[in-house]
């Protein structure tokens, strides 16, 4: 099982207006620079606005944020440093910096700079 990377799309409509969020587009751009990354991860686009269901199957109701990546292997270790968090039996990371970060140790790219 790869790790499963969830995005919300490049447009999405809230209250009537068009927006892209920050965090996604960050790590959008990290794909675009290590496209081999691409064949790593099961990456998925999803819903706008919530509930967004395969999040819920695999992490609750209260785990819905995007950028999301769960990670698939849980014995896979992981620096000390990075923010993981856990729910439905899996650990995952929530923001863009940790999503890097592990990306970094996992894959072997380069790490976000301070």
């Amino acid at each position: 099982m790869k790790d499963i990377l969830f995005l919300l799309p490049a447009d999405f409509d809230d209250g009537g207006a068009t927006w892209y969020c920050r965090e996604c587009a960050e790590v959008r751009g990290l794909l675009a620079y290590y496209p081999r990354l691409e064949t790593k991860l099961d990456v998925r686009v999803a819903d706008y606005p919530r509930p967004r269901p395969a999040m819920v199957e695999l992490l609750g109701e209260a785990h819905q944020n995007c950028p999301t990546l769960v990670v698939a292997d849980d014995a896979r270790e992981l620096p000390g440093h990075i923010a993981v968090k856990r729910a439905g039996g899996h650990r995952f990371l929530d923001d863009a910096k940790s999503i890097g970060e592990y990306l970094a140790a996992a894959h072997g790219i380069g790490r976000p700079h301070p």
